[in-house]
């Protein structure tokens, strides 16, 4: 009996990790940008995330999901059609925006988490500040991503600000 309690304690600490995919239903990043040099802000989302989050014992070990690029949302069907073509998002031969962990740092309330993110082919490391209970990751500050680094978009005119804000992430789990 001794040796049966002994094991099952065991293996409930090896089994401690958890593997949870994301919730593409409630999950959600939205973000904006300045437009026609600044007048205006331009808000928009990206509804289809998936993907999973690792914890262990409740705390992150790894995020790994991607963006549908197609599903690019700015109340303009218009406008989404030209971020969805070459000039920018190029979703047929891009169809995915994806984000890898490689670092989690627990802090006092959130985590700061660098990883990699890949849009078009184009990979950058970036930090994210995120709060997580266990069931919902959200990120407490704003960061900020320069499209030009990830080929999004041509480097003339004033029509479309150079770096985009992305202001509320939420990603939730099944």
């Amino acid at each position: 009996m001794r040796l049966f309690l002994i094991l099952t304690f065991f293996l409930g600490i090896q089994n401690s990790i958890f593997s949870q995919q994301i919730d593409t239903n409630k999950s959600k990043m939205q973000f904006e940008i300045s437009n026609m040099g600044g007048l205006k802000t331009v808000e928009g989302n990206f509804s289809e995330i998936s993907g999973e989050i690792i914890t262990e014992i409740g705390t992150l070990v790894k995020i790994d999901f991607c963006l549908n690029a197609s599903s690019i949302n700015t109340e303009n069907k218009k406008r989404d059609k030209h971020l969805k073509n070459q000039d920018f998002f190029e979703v047929e031969k891009y169809p995915n925006i994806c984000f890898t962990s490689t670092s989690i740092i627990k802090q006092e309330n959130s985590y700061l988490v660098k990883g990699n993110l890949t849009i078009k082919n184009i990979t950058k490391q970036i930090e994210i500040l995120v709060s997580f209970d266990g069931k919902t990751l959200e990120n407490t500050d704003d960061f900020i991503l320069k499209r030009y680094d990830f080929g999004v978009g041509s480097k003339g005119g004033f029509m479309v600000g150079k770096e985009v804000k992305f202001t509320n992430i939420e990603i939730h789990l099944n």
